[in-house]
């Protein structure tokens, strides 16, 4: 009947729900770590307009984590992607311009366009935008990748280390040119939330390990080894940060 398939319908959308890795401290920790390192790379002043870089780090990771909660099969999550992909980056970039839309993507395109010949000839390029709009594109895909990843898999891994390698690279880019460096702190919050991430996604795996024996576990136990992890994590990043100095 009608009534037995909806049930049945319910039953396997909530064992689905189940398998999702959904816990609100780490996407808050995660979502955390994309803005201080973008926020990271807006301490360089190397270009205007690197401040959309957190905009699109907020709107990929809000779009994978909405995806990676979804009922939606991998498939149909990648054309949703693909195509949000298709319109948010664009929309981003294109608050650089003033003017009727139309006009923004015709300045969008000479402006690109301009700038990949001058690229593609090797030839110095002048324009920034083209370098801004490969930071867009590239904390939106981290984003959108991290936050689908974390929530369907409880694996955000790869596009967080991504993210640590430029945090690296914009550290040392200071050192190299011994340049004043106001952003350090950035560096450090980017770091703490990583360990945060690693010791809270450690304990959920832990805790469905526990759940599937059946054993029973306090929900102070979870909040001991939260408070445990919080306070190595800001111990490990203080001593690596002053062994630096």
């Amino acid at each position: 009947s009608l009534t037995v398939m909806l049930v049945l319908l319910y039953t396997q959308s909530m064992q689905k729900r189940q398998t999702r890795w959904w816990d609100l401290p780490i996407i808050l920790f995660f979502v955390a770590a994309l803005l201080a390192s973008a926020a990271r790379l807006q301490t360089t002043n190397w270009t205007a307009h690197l401040v959309l870089t957190q905009l699109a780090a907020l709107t990929g990771s809000a779009l994978g984590i909405a995806l990676g909660y979804s009922l939606f099969k991998p498939w149909a999550s990648f054309f949703y992607g693909l195509f949000f992909s298709l319109v948010f980056p664009v929309w981003i970039l294109g608050s650089i311009f003033n003017g009727e839309w139309l006009y923004r993507l015709e300045r969008m395109n000479i402006r690109l366009g301009t700038a990949l010949g001058q690229l593609i000839a090797n030839q110095p390029v002048t324009d920034p935008v083209l370098f801004v709009t490969q930071m867009i594109l590239f904390y939106w895909l981290i984003g959108l990748l991290g936050g689908y990843f974390l929530v369907r898999k409880g694996k955000p891994w790869l596009p967080l280390l991504v993210a640590a390698l430029l945090v690296l690279t914009v550290d040392y880019s200071f050192d190299m040119f011994g340049a004043d460096d106001t952003g350090a702190l950035f560096t450090i919050v980017f770091f703490l939330l990583l360990l945060l991430i690693f010791a809270r996604l450690n304990y959920l795996r832990s805790q469905r390990d526990w759940n599937r024996s059946g054993k029973m576990i306090e929900t102070e136990v979870g909040m001991d080894i939260n408070r445990s992890a919080a306070v190595t994590a800001i111990v490990l990043v203080a001593v690596v940060y002053g062994a630096t100095d």
